[in-house]
């Protein structure tokens, strides 16, 4: 069974989801605020390599990747906060679908 070795998991991060549909303000409008939907530590790397070259064959903007424990229920759409850095998660991938370790590839915001 694969591990995690907990040293690499330096970096604390917020995992946000979207406004809901159906979230209104005071005054009707649609709620533009994302909600922290999990706080956790996490790896955060560069691509690089056959990755990166991946990464722009594939004409995205996918420049990092955050490796943590398996977190249910996380997607592309979602966003991850970093010190005052935001990144929006183009691809969430549960490691030997074994619910272990979730890498999440991501484009600055």
């Amino acid at each position: 069974m694969k591990t995690i070795n907990p040293g690499k998991l330096r970096h604390k991060i917020e995992i946000h989801s979207p406004p809901s549909a159906d979230a209104d303000n005071a005054y009707g409008e649609q709620s533009k605020i994302w909600v922290t939907y999990k706080t956790v530590r996490a790896s955060k790397e560069p691509l690089i390599g056959r990755e990166l070259y991946a990464a722009l064959t594939a004409d995205t903007l996918v420049r990092v990747k955050f490796k943590m424990r398996f977190v249910k229920g996380v997607h592309a759409g979602m966003r991850i906060k970093h010190n005052d850095s935001l990144y929006e998660i183009v691809s969430a991938q549960n490691v030997e679908a074994a619910g272990v370790e979730l890498v999440c590839y991501c484009k600055e915001v």
